[in-house]
């Protein structure tokens, strides 16, 4: 079975950060990929990039911004008790 998994590395162990469905005592061939920050960032524009657009057509502009200029006439911010 190959299966990526993401984890990280503290105080010498790999620590997966998700669940592996894997027997108790099993042998592991592990290769690592280090992530860096830059590319972590570039992954996230590209994300955030590719999901432009998505809403196009499916909200009408004006009416939201309608509903956010009545929902701040409205107060709807709670006060907080002191």
């Amino acid at each position: 079975m190959i299966d990526d998994v993401k984890a990280r590395y503290s105080q010498g162990a790999i620590i997966p950060l998700e669940p592996l469905d894997i027997e108790e005592g099993s042998f592991l061939c592990i290769s690592i990929e280090v992530e860096s920050q830059s590319s972590r960032a570039r992954r996230g524009l590209n994300a955030l990039r590719a999901s432009a657009g998505g809403w196009k057509g499916t909200h009408d502009s004006d009416e939201l911004i309608q509903d956010i200029y009545q929902a701040r006439l409205a107060g709807s911010r709670h006060e907080h008790e002191r």
